[in-house]
């Protein structure tokens, strides 16, 4: 029998902690031992998903590939990541991307100073190393060039639909399908089927922006590095940045 996914006992551990408050409720609530099923998750990864049959799933006819179709929303990191698997398994997907281009958080952010948090040489598909990063953490657009690299060598490129957002993904039990409801920045709009869909929207997609008493007297220049002001100039100014963290150790020195 098929069971609807919201159902499986793997979901709900999955989104236990979805709806807590971030990033301190959640995190500290989080922060617990991982499961054997989430270790084992993790340890695949490292390896790069090894398949028995050699990673190639031979033991899945052609036909039976064509007939299935993935829907990917989101085309930053963890999606391309998905979209990568399903290209080498031969298995038809679209990946669905609000934005005018590929990369996720590394299209979306473009602040002076913008760069990886961690070492790039770990910041790197196990299938596709890059040993000629230029810098220990590498600046976004290179991260961002990585990417684009990537999905132009293996085809993945063509399967994804930009501009394209998803406005709902709702579970068929008749048919045992997913409907996903899209509209793109033309007007135009429409709904995809797919036998599994992936939510790959990234948690800090939408910034939000803190309510202040009195921003709204205040003159000047002010935004989200996640959603920065082209050709902002700082000379001459006096900046104030909110945040000590990663962001404002890329932006900061700039």
């Amino acid at each position: 029998p098929v069971v609807a996914p919201d159902c499986s006992p793997i979901f709900q551990d999955i989104i236990k902690h979805s709806d807590l408050p971030m990033p301190l409720d959640g995190f500290v609530q989080c922060t617990s031992e991982l499961t054997q099923l989430q270790l084992d998750y993790i340890m695949d990864e490292m390896r790069g998903f090894p398949d028995e049959l050699g990673g190639d799933y031979t033991d899945l006819s052609p036909e039976a590939k064509a007939a299935f179709h993935v829907v990917i929303c989101g085309s930053g990191v963890n999606g391309l990541a998905v979209a990568l698997r399903c290209q080498r398994a031969g298995i038809p997907y679209t990946v669905l991307e609000r934005d005018d281009g590929l990369g996720g958080t590394w299209h979306q952010n473009f602040y002076p100073g913008v760069r990886c948090d961690t070492p790039s040489i770990t910041y790197s598909f196990c299938s596709d190393p890059n040993p000629n990063w230029k810098k220990y953490f590498a600046d976004g657009a290179e991260v961002k060039m990585y990417l684009q690299r990537m999905c132009d060598k293996y085809g993945i490129t063509q399967h994804v639909k930009t501009e394209t957002t998803v406005e709902s993904a709702s579970w068929n039990q008749d048919t045992s399908m997913w409907e996903v409801k899209y509209h793109s920045k033309d007007g135009s709009a429409g709904t995809m089927c797919a036998n599994v869909y992936v939510g790959a929207v990234g948690q800090l997609s939408n910034p939000k922006i803190p309510k202040i008493p009195g921003q709204d007297k205040f003159k000047g220049s002010a935004c989200h590095t996640a959603r920065f002001i082209k050709g902002l100039d700082f000379t001459g100014k006096n900046v104030v940045v909110m945040g000590t963290g990663a962001t404002a150790m890329g932006i900061c020195p700039e």
